[in-house]
């Protein structure tokens, strides 16, 4: 369907201003277990190793244009009426940008071994998507001989995925270039917010697709049984623990915010970016992703 079409909506959105429903796809990563520790299954989280120090007052700006230009960032997945659901907050003061001084090593592997310790720590705290930002972020100072900067960002999957977190990357480079050279931010607001996508769904896709599937679904279980015997192929951990596996690669400049995006969940990577400000020489940190 064309923009302009779903755009229609926006004039019906007013209901769903205080409080709205989760999109179909939402209600996928949704637990009514809400602690941030049970939800690092459901953390995106990738790092970028930076050529340059960053400076933390651009980062800052670039981070609060980000969360400004985008509803779903912020928003607070809780349960109203008895259904899971979704309200939009206001961008969060202070931001969830948190900053760490590695201590000064002199050994690389002395400085790679505090730097992987703050990124597991990182990546597996996980965010709770009722606390009302489901994206944060981590800078770290690096300690080693090299001095590199990284850059942590943890989201939780209800509200973004792989492709969205390349895109927000992007977004949030051009942000931070532009905070650095004193520029507005040079990234267009969005036509439709995530709050668009769910009204759309929920008066026009849902009713059109659901009629149909049921009726088709009603015929072909039609004579099916009432229950099934289903049992469990093996004992079942009390914890949601696992392992993890580890790849490299390695990209130029010009493409590092495309460099960061991860490729799956419960895995690290190890990624060679840039970030605005000069070319990329130094060793690459493991990218931790949940």
């Amino acid at each position: 369907m064309r923009n302009d079409c779903i755009v229609s909506y926006r004039i019906c959105m007013r209901d769903f201003e205080d409080f709205m429903p989760l999109a179909v796809i939402q209600e996928h990563f949704w637990s009514s277990d809400g602690s941030a520790a049970e939800q690092a299954p459901l953390t995106e989280c990738v790092a970028l190793a930076v050529p340059a120090p960053l400076d933390p007052a651009a980062l800052h700006t670039a981070v609060r244009a980000l969360l400004s230009r985008h509803e779903i960032l912020r928003s607070a997945m809780r349960v109203h009426d008895g259904a899971p659901g979704q309200v939009v907050l206001p961008v969060p003061d202070p931001l969830p940008v948190t900053e760490l001084d590695l201590p000064a090593r002199e050994a690389d592997t002395d400085a790679a071994a505090d730097r992987d310790r703050e990124l597991t720590r990182f990546a597996g705290a996980g965010i709770d998507p009722a606390a009302g930002c489901g994206i944060a972020f981590l800078l770290l100072h690096g300690g080693g001989p090299a001095r590199e900067d990284v850059l942590a960002v943890a989201v939780h999957h209800i509200v973004a995925d792989a492709t969205t977190v390349r895109l927000l990357l992007a977004e949030l480079a051009a942000d931070y270039a532009a905070a650095l050279a004193g520029a507005p931010s040079p990234v267009s607001a969005p036509e439709l917010q995530y709050g668009d996508f769910v009204q759309w769904e929920r008066e026009a896709l849902l009713p059109t697709a659901q009629d149909a599937d049921t009726a088709w679904w009603q015929e072909t279980l039609r004579d099916a049984p009432t229950s099934l015997d289903v049992r469990p192929d093996r004992p079942r951990r009390p914890s949601g623990a696992g392992s993890a596996g580890a790849s490299s690669s390695s990209c130029p400049a010009s493409t590092a915010p495309r460099c960061a995006a991860p490729r799956g969940s419960c895995r690290a990577r190890r990624t060679r970016c840039a970030w605005p400000g000069g070319p990329r020489r130094s060793p690459a940190p493991p990218v931790a992703t949940t």
